[in-house]
């Protein structure tokens, strides 16, 4: 399936972005924070209030969520906060967007584009590029 063929970088959410995110329904996908940045990750529902919390292994910069971690709301947006002891930080605000795995990269730009899924398209246009100028990259 296409998902297990696409670029990891496209399924992923790096802790501080801000945006809609498009994610594989009921696949998981990773987590990436900056070395150093707080374990406690927090998923604040700016509609319904509720808080979903993701804890990074101790120096882990990448985490894996299945989807039963992190149970987003189809398209809901999410206060994204650290926790640092009893301190909150507030790092961004996120809309999180479950869609079908694509059947093919057209399919897939497709999909992107119509939920709005901007940094994922950029990604998708470097990668475009880059193997468009590497023929023989597999």
């Amino acid at each position: 399936d296409m998902a297990a063929q696409v670029d990891a970088a496209w399924w992923h959410y790096r802790m501080g972005d801000s945006g809609t995110f498009c994610l594989v329904r009921g696949q998981p996908f990773e987590l990436i924070r900056q070395a150093g940045a707080e374990q406690d990750v927090i998923f604040r529902d700016d509609r319904g209030g509720r808080v979903l919390t993701y804890s990074f292994g101790a120096g882990a910069e990448i985490g894996y969520a299945a989807p039963s971690d992190i149970p987003i709301a189809d398209g809901r947006p999410y206060t994204v906060e650290t926790r640092n002891g009893t301190k909150a930080a507030t790092i961004a605000t996120v809309r999180f967007v479950p869609i079908a795995a694509p059947a093919d990269p057209l399919a897939l730009a497709r999909s992107l584009a119509a939920n709005r899924c901007t940094s994922q398209i950029q990604s998708l246009s470097n990668e475009t590029a880059i193997a468009d100028a590497n023929p023989e990259r597999p």
